[in-house]
């Protein structure tokens, strides 16, 4: 195993991955593919941001659904 096999995973997906699991190149593409999986992403600049969690959620059959934020009303 080399080293790049053995380093920690960011928490999104980084480009690679996108394409692999979108099967598209292009930003656009890639969030009408994301909608289509029912995979909830955000999005910078266009490009979209997926959280590699709930790919992983998705792909157990598990229900995903979009982060809300922060409720502050529960914060002490």
């Amino acid at each position: 195993m080399s080293g790049a096999e053995l380093a920690p995973q960011c928490e999104f997906l980084n480009a690679v991955e996108l394409v692999a699991l979108t099967g598209k190149e292009q930003p656009a593409a890639q969030c009408r593919a994301l909608k289509a999986l029912g995979i909830p992403f955000l999005q910078r600049r266009s490009v979209p941001i997926v959280s590699r969690v709930l790919v992983q959620r998705k792909m157990l059959g598990e229900p995903v659904r979009a982060p809300r934020g922060i409720d502050w009303s529960t914060v002490k």
